[in-house]
């Protein structure tokens, strides 16, 4: 086999990672789009903790990076790409979940509140 022969393209795998790019940009961007409605859904007797509570969504969000990164790579690792994915998916239906329970709590017990100080915070927001 010559040099020529033996090269591989790597086309397949760089128009993944773009789109993999493109759909993190995209979540984080809408992230931040969904913040002006969670304000007035969770956040509507919190007073000047409004954007402190928006913020730790944003924050939450991008800790995420750091924390995953090691459990990625530790399940890849002892499960394989296709076993990680799958495991992966469920956790993303979990954090569905726990997304669509909050908001559920949120309709059916209004009232659920925690005082700090004289601010209240609806306890659906904490548990989103």
């Amino acid at each position: 086999m010559t040099q020529q022969e033996k090269q591989i393209s790597y086309i397949g795998p760089f128009i993944t990672m773009i789109f993999l790019f493109f759909i993190v940009g995209f979540l984080t961007t809408a992230n931040t789009q969904f913040q002006g409605p969670l304000k007035e859904a969770f956040l509507e007797g919190v007073g000047d903790l409004k954007n402190t509570f928006a913020t730790l969504i944003t924050f939450s969000w991008f800790l995420a990076y750091p924390l995953t990164g090691g459990i990625g790579s530790a399940l890849t690792t002892r499960y394989g790409y296709k076993g990680t994915l799958i495991r992966s998916l469920f956790i993303m239906i979990a954090g569905l979940g726990f997304f669509f329970l909050s908001s559920l709590f949120t309709v059916h017990f209004p009232n659920a509140h925690l005082h700090i100080g004289s601010n209240i915070v609806s306890i659906g927001f904490l548990s989103f």
